[in-house]
């Protein structure tokens, strides 16, 4: 059971890298291209691309994150469900509503909105990592 155990820390970890890594490079990278005329094409194809990888990789960790609850002791974190929740809410959001409208309609408040709903649910990421390390290390 450790070994299935030290297996699933070892995806959950890759995935969570991947997932934060992920939305760390779209806003870090394209930042600087913003002004430019190619900027939404560009940032429609990466995102889309992130984005399918994002939903197969969000539910390779909410399995590992709670067999690995399960298997350190950690049974009753309703607390962390919640907030856990509320980042596959607002990704859900941002990557099946307003992205793609903000794209099709090209409406700049709608894509200022995207990229403020982005930038949340980024922040809402560190904040899970963090609240992963507490787990682990004690709070």
């Amino acid at each position: 059971m450790k070994t299935l155990y030290l297996v699933s820390v070892f995806i959950h970890i890759i995935c969570a890298c991947i997932w934060l890594g992920g939305m760390f490079a779209l806003i870090i990278f394209f930042i600087p291209l913003r002004k430019e005329n190619y900027f939404l094409d560009i940032v429609n194809k990466v995102g889309n691309q992130f984005k399918m990888l994002g939903w197969f990789i969000l539910p390779l960790l909410l399995l590992t994150g709670i067999f690995n609850s399960f298997y350190r002791g950690f049974y009753t974190l309703t607390w962390l469900k919640i907030f856990l929740f509320l980042i596959i809410i607002i990704s859900a959001i941002h990557d099946f509503y307003i992205g793609p409208k903000a794209t099709l309609t090209g409406d700049k408040k709608l894509i200022k909105f995207s990229r403020i709903i982005g930038r949340i649910n980024f922040i809402l990421a560190i904040i899970m990592v963090l609240i992963g390390i507490l787990i682990i290390r004690g709070f």
